[in-house]
């Protein structure tokens, strides 16, 4: 078996994180170096109030002149990770691949671990239009009624998503109004996770939603935030990597009081919601 070096480790988990991610690609990313020192793993998002023109009635009449006024929005980090231990027995006699074996399912833990944090922030949103199930679902009413609302509230009609529920997108998919791919899904789609388009809104399906769930929003009403965690001094091997803003670290190193090798992979996630007039919930956690 070739050698496995963390360099490798790295480069096949981070392909394999931006495969199985899809709500992080459709919202705003916070720069990862804005968390580093002294942030405290604390940054906090400046969100412009909307602003009104006004009109001078008169010639020469005195103009109004108000302060920019802005809404701080916090977000944090949390360690998502992944520790496996490994004996000399194992590595020797039962691991005939460390990749497969060992690795994709560190990568899976981690990818779905950092998903779900900006899952969670949408999966607290109370539902705001409920949709029924069956062969005469309302789900169309309820999305142009959630779209009607973001209409209203000036969001800009690109960048808008629906991230849905794999119950709400089996709803969607019998829709006449979707848009299937005509060809096969771009290298693009496939990382997004998208499944077509319908009522001018990009769909994405997700399992990190709950029950029959659909979050209609501009990518600016979320904030996702990535950092890959500093190098420690004690690994016997420790790497980086970066891809489509998602980082990713992993180290391996070497327990000599137990004799066993332990594999770590690990990134720093946090996700905040933005603006709240920027998102619509649709659906029903009891239908099925």
């Amino acid at each position: 078996m070739a050698l496995v070096t963390s360099s490798r480790i790295s480069r096949l988990a981070v392909s394999l994180l931006t495969r199985r991610l899809a709500l992080p690609m459709t919202v705003s990313r916070v720069p990862s170096d804005e968390y580093s020192g002294p942030s405290g793993g604390s940054v906090i998002i400046r969100v412009p109030v909307p602003r009104d023109a006004k009109i001078q009635e008169n010639p020469g009449d005195t103009l109004d002149f108000s302060e920019i006024s802005e809404i701080p929005v916090e977000t944090g980090l949390e360690h998502i990770y992944d520790g496996a231990r490994i004996t000399l027995q194992q590595r020797t006699l039962d691991i005939e691949n460390f990749t497969t074996q060992v690795v994709m399912p560190q990568v899976r833990a981690v990818a779905v671990g950092a998903e779900d944090v900006l899952a969670d922030v949408m999966n607290a949103l109370p539902i705001e239009y409920e949709v029924t199930g069956g062969a005469t679902s309302n789900i169309d009413a309820a999305i142009l009624s959630g779209r009607a609302d973001l209409g209203r509230n000036h969001v800009p009609m690109e960048g808008r998503w629906l991230a849905a529920s794999p119950a709400l997108a089996e709803i969607l998919l019998g829709k006449p109004n979707l848009t299937p791919f005509d060809s096969p899904p771009t290298p693009t789609a496939l990382t997004e996770a998208r499944i077509g388009r319908y009522r001018g809104f990009n769909v994405v399906e997700t399992a990190a939603l709950t029950g029959t769930r659909g979050v209609l929003y501009h990518e600016s009403s979320f904030a996702f935030a990535n950092s890959a965690p500093a190098d420690p001094e004690g690994a016997t091997q420790s790497s980086t990597a970066v891809e489509e803003g998602i980082s990713l670290r992993h180290i391996y190193m070497f327990d000599p009081t137990t004799a066993t090798d332990r594999s770590l992979l690990s990134t720093f996630a946090g996700a905040a919601l933005v603006d709240a007039d920027r998102a619509v919930v649709i659906g029903n956690d009891d239908v099925s």
